[in-house]
This record gives structure tokens, sequence and C-alpha cells, in this order.
């Protein structure tokens, strides 16, 4: 049904993968992930890890993550998502546990932001405030539609921004969150593990 899993009973790890290099910066997250069957790869033998991430997969992703049960779900009733839908219940189990919101489409195929992102993150593992770890990011201003949950996946380590150096006569350094770019399946995974 699925091109992108593997069978279920295959064992791999990311190294397995013919698009990993051996020294891929997300082996831990990819293995941890692989060995729970929350993600794996394509029937060819690769990972595709800079791939776009697809909101379906991402629901896929988050009930196998989070144990959702995919039966007895509410509905959400996105037009582009009828219960024929190979992902229904995957999606359906996420809406239901209040992951996804309301709408009149769900647009299983698009992809989504490091913001979008940080709020799945934020309303799925129902992250805390921990204000000692509160990070200023020059591309998210406090008036930003996602600054809070941006703030709580920083706080919680889950994601970091980038450091920039800023030259104005002396060296100093801040930090952009990079809100609006897209993720890829490598980088979905890293956060979510």
């Amino acid at each position: 049904m699925l091109t992108f899993l593997l069978s279920a009973n295959i064992s791999a790890q990311a190294a397995d993968f013919e698009d990993i290099p051996a020294k891929f910066s997300f082996h831990i997250e990819l293995d941890y992930l692989i060995e729970r069957d929350i993600i794996n790869g394509y029937p060819d033998g690769t990972f595709k890890p800079n791939a776009l991430m697809a909101k379906k997969h991402i629901a896929s992703m988050l009930v196998k993550a989070l144990d959702l049960p995919t039966d007895n779900v509410k509905n959400p009733n996105y037009k582009d998502v009828p219960t024929s839908h190979p992902y229904y219940k995957e999606i359906a189990a996420a809406y239901t546990a209040g992951i996804f919101g309301d709408g009149t489409y769900f647009k299983p195929e698009s992809h989504i932001s490091r913001a979008f992102m940080a709020k799945i993150l934020s309303e799925a593992f129902n992250l805390k405030s921990i204000a000692d770890n509160a990070k200023t990011y020059k591309d998210v201003p406090k008036n930003h539609e996602f600054y809070r949950v941006i703030q709580l996946v920083s706080m919680n380590n889950i994601a970091q921004g980038n450091e920039i150096e800023d030259h104005k006569g002396y060296s100093t350094y801040t930090y952009n969150f990079n809100p609006n770019q897209l993720l890829t399946r490598a980088h979905f995974s890293a956060f979510l593990a």
C-alpha cells in the first residue's frame, strides 16, 4: 500500500540506506525512529533524506510515535481527505488528538515549515515553557504568529536556530530560526526523535 515504508519485517538502520553517508549528522535520530518502525526507507534502498516531508507522512509518524489509536476517531471532514484516503486513519487520529486543527482542507501532499513543525510538536508533546532556556531569534519577533511555539521547541532543545555573525565593526552573534524553511525527511525525523 505505501511506497513510503519498507516492509515491517525488514530491519534497517540509517547506514543501510545507499543515500545516507557514513558521517551523516542524524544517524542516531534516524536509527532511533527506524528501530521503532516510525519511519523507514523506500523499496529501492534509499531513504531520500533531502526530500521534503509531506503532511500525510508527518501524521503517520506522529501516530506511531505517540501510539495514538486509529479506531473510533473523529472525522476531521477535510474535503481532500475522504474516509477512503490511504492516510485517513492517521490524519483523523492526529486530528482527534488535537495535533491538527479544523479546516476545509488538510493538503496531505503539502510540506510544512519549521514554524509549523514547532506548532505540531508543541501540541503533540504538550511542551512546557522553560524560561531559563528562552532564545532570541532575529527572524522571529515577539509578534510573530509562531513565536510561542518556536520558543517552546527551543526551550525544550528540540530545535535551535542557526548562529549568524553580525558585522558592525566587531563580532557579535545572533540567531535565526528560519521559520519559513520547509522540512526534509531527515530534519523532521531529527526533530521528532
